[in-house]
């Protein structure tokens, strides 16, 4: 063959090449450009006998691709793809959705800052800063997510949840904001934040005798209309959540609406949220202070008609009003919680959000503190929103977490909101619980249908036995063909043994598969900087294991994971 047939070949084959590139993307008038440059070399290597085989080669590919895009094909390739690996995601499908190499590739979109890097720079910052690991799958392959993923755990106590945010909270690459109704979560992550940025703790009810380091006071901001408003949907949202529906949510508008007014009044007066409580109490005695500290802010004209309707209106309706409001106060009951605002300084939120600070709330149910809580959460995450729309692409960086533990027990913010848009500001969203009727009593059966259908990834530990919920779940998995008949992927029996430390995971962009994650006071950097603290984790480790010792129980009575095929 002599070097002007081999140069033209070479040619022949660049062409192809460079006209199935354009192909993918999508630019038909390259592909018809380069096809053109490859049968003219064809035509000059060999002539019509090889630009004819040429041609019908080329044809043949079309048709094959387009049958094989087909609607019939794809389902078809579905169905013998879930049979064949017992309805799993297989390996190599995680691979291709959710493998590092994948999130790397979307590093430039995650944390735009990243484009100025070099590409060596880039792939050798830990997948941590972009990523979060979800769960492990056999020996090899571990499950990654973007940050920009919104996720859900649900499982019953003691199944690992916990264990699980741990790594969470201590890979978060930049401001944290955690909640939770134990300490365990502060004491093991807490040594492993203060090496990355300032730590503050919010403990309105002393649990476990911790100070708290960060004192907030409802009334903070409320001057402006704008932080009112979202203070009093917060402060509703804590008291009696978003179950409201029909009937209860025109109510819970209407409070929402009067207790803005009235918190906007006492910050105008530098009065106290107690002041609050006491007007709610005896409308008729507080009228004149409220209506005087009304009209003499000129940011108030708003507030005015909802304030002057809900005095003058008949005691019924108002009694309607002040029963929906009342809970969203219930919190000043508590010294605790009173001596907390009481002791709170103004700071800066975007301050701690550069400073990439980790805020922890603690709290118990019982102590009737969610509104608090989801109060202060709510002024960090919408400050945290509105920074990130300084940034390019409107993007928080580097990204902030909010991992809320037991969010509908403590911290029952509008996730049915939040839970749309969050992850492409930058902030990720992390919420667990403990069950799907948890989250319609606290949420409504349309918010927990739009916080279901708004979660990126799901993670289910071992569930209760609420066949309602069961069955929901095992529809979730699918069903593949088991002895010539349709079963389903995961049986109810299953959902509910699923050995501790273990999970099913619905990654978002694969089917259902199995894994585990290995606790997260294991971690070198978590035994590290507890060491350097001078700190022993024994005591609360010891606790945690006590709760999630591993059974002696395999998964051979699960599907296979990933198949072995």
């Amino acid at each position: 063959m002599s070097l002007a047939t081999e140069v033209a070949l070479i040619g022949l084959a660049l062409s192809l090449g460079l006209a199935e590139l354009a192909r993918r993307r999508r630019t038909p008038g390259l592909v018809a450009f380069w096809v053109a440059v490859a049968g003219l070399v064809g035509y000059l290597v060999g002539g019509w006998w090889l630009v004819v085989p040429l041609a019908g080669g080329l044809g043949w590919v079309a048709w094959w691709r387009g049958q094989h895009r087909s609607a019939q094909s794809i389902v078809a390739r579905w169905h013998a793809r879930n049979d064949k690996h017992a309805g799993m995601a297989s390996r190599w499908e995680l691979w291709r959705h959710h493998s590092p190499l994948v999130m790397r590739r979307k590093a430039t979109v995650l944390r735009p800052s990243f484009a100025t890097m070099s590409r060596w720079e880039r792939w050798s910052t830990p997948v941590t800063q972009y990523a979060l690991p979800i769960a492990r799958v056999g020996l090899t392959t571990t499950v990654w997510v973007p940050i920009e993923e919104t996720i859900c755990q649900y499982g019953r106590p003691r199944r690992g949840k916990t264990a699980q945010l741990i790594h969470w909270v201590c890979d978060s690459p930049g401001f944290t904001l955690t909640t939770s109704t134990k300490r365990d979560l502060y004491d093991i992550t807490e040594p492993v934040r203060a090496e990355m940025g300032p730590t503050l703790l919010f403990n309105p009810t002393a649990l476990g005798d911790l100070p708290t380091t960060l004192g907030f006071d409802p009334l903070l901001w409320c001057q402006f209309p704008q932080h009112a408003e979202e203070r009093a949907v917060d402060l509703i949202s804590g008291g009696v959540g978003g179950r409201s529906e029909g009937e209860g949510r025109r109510w819970d508008e209407q409070a929402q609406r009067v207790l803005a007014a009235l918190l906007h009044a006492a910050a105008i007066g530098e009065l106290a949220a107690l002041d609050v409580l006491r007007w709610v109490a005896s409308p008729d005695e507080h009228k004149p202070l409220v209506m005087g500290l009304l009209r003499e802010s000129p940011a108030a004209v708003a507030y005015l008609p909802s304030a002057e309707q809900f005095f003058a209106t008949n005691s019924r309706t108002r009694s309607s009003v002040t029963f929906t409001i009342m809970p969203a106060l219930a919190w000043l009951t508590n010294p605790h919680a009173l001596a907390a605002t009481r002791a709170a300084t103004p700071f800066e939120v975007r301050e701690l959000l550069r400073e990439r600070a980790t805020i922890y709330l603690l709290g118990r149910s019982e102590t009737r503190i969610a509104p608090l809580l989801s109060a202060l959460t709510g002024y960090f995450a919408r400050e945290a929103r509105r920074y990130a729309a300084t940034f390019p692409a409107g993007r928080l960086d580097p990204p902030g977490r909010l991992v809320l533990d037991e969010a509908a027990a403590i911290c029952p913010v509008p996730l049915d909101e939040w839970f749309q848009d969050f992850g492409s500001q930058g902030l990720t969203l992390i919420a667990t619980f403990q069950s799907l009727a948890q989250v319609r009593q606290r949420w409504g059966w349309d918010g927990a249908k739009a916080i279901r259908n708004n979660t990126g990834t799901t993670i289910l530990h071992a569930y209760g036995s609420d066949e309602q919920d069961l069955a929901a779940w095992s529809a979730l998995s699918g069903q593949v063909m088991r002895d010539g008949r349709p079963q389903q992927v995961l049986t109810l029996p299953q959902l509910m043994t699923i050995p501790r430390g273990s999970m099913a995971v619905w990654p978002g962009e694969t089917a259902v598969t199995m894994g585990r994650m290995s606790p997260g006071w294991k971690r070198p950097d978590v035994q590290a900087a507890a060491k350097r603290r001078g700190l022993a984790l024994a005591a609360v480790v010891e606790g945690m294991e006590n709760e999630l010792a591993t059974q002696a129980v395999g998964l051979s009575d699960l599907p296979v994971v990933g198949g072995s095929k």
